[in-house]
């Protein structure tokens, strides 16, 4: 018995597909493999052309060379840090010798020059008051080496160049004026109230110190001064309190015995002969209800 089938039309039959066209997982990873080297290496190459392009302008820089210029005058550092004497050089000098061309260093360089002409002309009224007290004849020592004046006396540094005492930084101004009374220190206020005179100061612990004036050819005692700080300062006040005004220069007066004293001392802490001594630093303490002097460094020659 024949079975019949029903045969489909060839128009509806499916259509195998080719193996060869399909995308595998290895060809996927190999092409994202790839771009990324392409991406990285476009990268390399971007970067290697800007670093050629610095290397072309890079600034090279040179160092610039620092001249010191020696400085004039005839006095020089103290040992203790304190400046016996300030000498500036002329402005010629400055131009010729500095080459230091960076912004701001001229201001900085107005300042010092400044500076040192205040300095300058301190000492210069010192040295006034010198040699109204001994005359214009004589030789003086300088602060950079030993003394050569005439005389048969001992060759060495005069007291006024190797003695610096410190007062003390915690005193008030009653404390450190009566400091000064306790050991008959006056205050001078040079050239007040006229030329060749001096305007003294004493009794600076009272409310209101004795005044005088005197001619400074008579006065022979050892005097100091200040340069700066608080201490200058501080003697500005004790003279502004007796009334005195404001001076350029104002300096304190040891009485004989006070100096007296000061040498013993000296002599005492190192045995040594004063003609060999350099600088000798004094400090003040207190003794009970009294002030002493004690020596806290010396420097020999």
């Amino acid at each position: 018995m024949m079975t019949l089938s029903r045969i489909s039309p060839l128009a509806h039959r499916p259509v195998n597909t080719l193996p060869g066209l399909r995308v595998s997982a290895y060809e996927r990873a190999a092409s994202w493999l790839l771009a990324w080297l392409l991406l990285t290496s476009a990268v390399a190459l971007c970067l290697f052309v800007v670093w050629l392009g610095m290397q072309g302008i890079s600034p090279t820089y040179q160092a610039a060379s620092v001249n010191l210029l020696p400085m004039g005058g005839t006095g020089g550092q103290g040992e203790f840090g304190q400046d016996l004497s300030l000498a500036s050089p002329s402005a010629d000098e400055a131009a010729a010798e500095s080459d230091l061309n960076e912004p701001g260093f001229e201001p900085l360089l107005k300042t010092i020059i400044a500076a040192a002409a205040i300095h300058a002309a301190q000492f210069d009224e010192e040295s006034s008051f010198e040699d109204e007290r001994h005359g214009r004849d004589k030789k003086k020592g300088t602060a950079a080496a030993a003394g050569g004046g005439e005389g048969n006396g001992p060759v060495g540094m005069p007291p006024h160049l190797r003695w610096e005492i410190d007062w003390g930084g915690a005193d008030t101004l009653e404390t450190y004026a009566r400091k000064l009374d306790f050991f008959g220190i006056e205050l001078g206020a040079y050239g007040v109230p006229g030329p060749g005179q001096v305007t003294y100061v004493s009794g600076l612990s009272r409310p209101r110190p004795d005044v005088r004036v005197g001619a400074s050819k008579a006065d022979q005692r050892l005097y100091m001064s200040w340069r700066g700080g608080a201490r200058k300062a501080a003697d500005r006040g004790l003279a502004a309190k007796a009334g005195v005004s404001p001076v350029t220069i104002l300096l304190q007066f040891f009485p004989p015995e006070t100096e007296e004293l000061l040498l013993r001392v000296e002599h005492a802490y190192g045995n040594r002969a004063a003609a060999t001594i350099r600088k000798t630093r004094f400090g003040v303490r207190a003794a009970g209800k009294e002030y002493e002097f004690f020596v806290v460094e010396q420097r020999y020659l």
